[in-house]
């Protein structure tokens, strides 16, 4: 009887100090799940806002903590046609992403926002955005351009799982229409459709509750009337810049006199509101 004990005494032992063990070592193993945006669009995506006013509308503080970056964030860039452009994901810091470093895109304002709300949140920036661009000659998909944003994509997710992450696209924020400017209400609204459908069809296995984040435009009401039905469909939101009043053009910006560029007090106060709108979400 004492030895039938016995047995039964070490097989406890054993399942008490070896199971967890085992259950452990798996657990550490497992991949961590961070969060995965995309910027998307055209010019005031890229960035041709320009750096030397941003001291002055942010504070030396902030303008400095900028400079310095985010070590919970990091971005790649895809802001030039050819592939070989391609900027790996490195820190976010000011200079990064931009038209050249003169300038700043909305990433400013973005990741400010991120890093103040979410500053413990490991998070992944997907910038391609390509100047001028036009949403049904370039991102549609057949388009080289868009063809583009899917390998930039998937690269960058490739990337991110090489690390031991799980990545989880949570959210794509677009700025773009500009280069669509006088085009007819629905024909816009159909391209956002079939873009968010591509998507999505591509990359489903890693979206998580996706959004698609989209906002004002300068001077054209039908493509912002169909924006805003673009957000009446689930998992859509429209930053509405006409009635916050932020919006300035940018008359010394990359083309001399561009009312469709953003100032820097414009493109700042936007990518916080971008951030803000990221903060809910993700």
């Amino acid at each position: 009887m004492k030895t039938k004990f016995n047995i039964f005494l070490s097989i406890f032992l054993i399942a008490i100090f070896v199971i967890p063990f085992f259950i452990c070592s798996g657990c550490k193993n497992a991949p961590q799940e961070v969060d995965v945006i995309l910027l998307s669009g055209q010019s005031n995506m890229v960035g041709v806002s320009e750096r030397n006013e941003l001291k002055d509308v942010c504070g030396e503080d902030v303008y400095n903590e900028l400079v310095k970056g985010y070590n919970n964030i990091e971005m790649c860039v895809q802001i030039h046609s050819p592939e070989s452009a391609f900027i790996p994901f490195t820190k976010y810091t000011l200079g990064l992403g931009a038209q050249s470093d003169q300038y700043f895109g909305l990433e400013v304002g973005i990741c400010k926002t991120l890093n103040e709300y979410l500053p413990n949140r490991k998070i992944f920036l997907i910038k391609c955005a390509i100047g001028a661009s036009s949403i049904y000659d370039n991102w549609q998909k057949d388009c080289s351009i868009y063809q583009l944003f899917e390998k930039t994509i998937q690269k960058s997710l490739d990337y991110i799982k090489s690390l031991n992450y799980n990545p989880k696209i949570k959210a794509m924020c677009w700025m773009q229409g500009e280069s669509d400017y006088g085009g007819y209400e629905q024909y816009y609204y159909d391209c956002l459709v079939n873009l968010k459908t591509n998507l999505t069809n591509t990359f489903d296995e890693y979206m998580d509750n996706f959004s698609f984040i989209d906002t004002t435009i300068q001077f054209d009401g039908e493509i912002n009337e169909a924006k805003k039905k673009f957000a009446l469909l689930e998992g859509n939101y429209y930053i509405d810049t006409d009635i916050m009043g932020i919006v300035e053009p940018n008359v010394k910006g990359l083309i001399l006199g561009n009312p469709m560029h953003y100032n820097a007090k414009s493109e700042y106060l936007l990518g916080q509101l971008f951030g803000r709108k990221l903060v809910g979400l993700i």
